[in-house]
This record gives C-alpha cells, sequence and structure tokens, in this order.
C-alpha cells in the first residue's frame, strides 16, 4: 500500500512530467531555445518535481534521525539497567565471600 503523504508528489511529479511533454510537443530544438515562455514553463516544471522529491527525501531523513535518536535513548536506557543489574550482582557477590 502507498502511503497517503506519497501520492500528492507522485501526482505532482506526474502532472509537471506531463505539462513539459506538453510545452516541449512538436517543437525544435531550436526553436526552444529563442523561446523563453516556454524555457520558463519547462524550468518550472523541473523546479516542481525537485520539489517533491526533496520533501520526500527530507521526510525521510527526519524519520531516520528520529529513529536513531530513540535507538540511541533505548540503547542508554539498557546500558543504566545493565549497570543496575551488574551492581546488584556484584553486590550479592561480595556478600556471599564475606
Amino acid at each position: 500500500m502507498v502511503a497517503r503523504s506519497l501520492v500528492p508528489r507522485l501526482t505532482d511529479i506526474v502532472e509537471a512530467i506531463e505539462r513539459i511533454n506538453g510545452v516541449l510537443e512538436n517543437i525544435s530544438l531550436q526553436a526552444f531555445e529563442t523561446d523563453w515562455q516556454r524555457q520558463w514553463l519547462v524550468e518550472r516544471g523541473i523546479e516542481i518535481i525537485s520539489e517533491a522529491i526533496d520533501r520526500r527525501i527530507a521526510s525521510y531523513e527526519l524519520r531516520r534521525m528520529a529513529a536513531m535518536r530513540a535507538l540511541e535513548h533505548y540503547s542508554e536506557a539498557l546500558a543504566r539497567r545493565a549497570k543496575a543489574a551488574s551492581d546488584v550482582i556484584e553486590g550479592e557477590l561480595t556478600e556471599a565471600a564475606e
């Protein structure tokens, strides 16, 4: 199943590609190079695609960082518990040795 937040971004990408194709349909490279309006439209379409991809990457990076922080906190808590258990065991062994 596709995540809901991914669908609008993919839709933006597909629509931008379709619009770029429409702007470039039946035009030569030479004609495109002299038509600033078409150039601007193509550049805007590429910006839309880039923004949609960047948001997805940024969202992924934020989730990854949050997961890493959670893992770090879990590791620290686990280390504290292991230290407490070690102290208890050491104390019991010391008492048993006396």
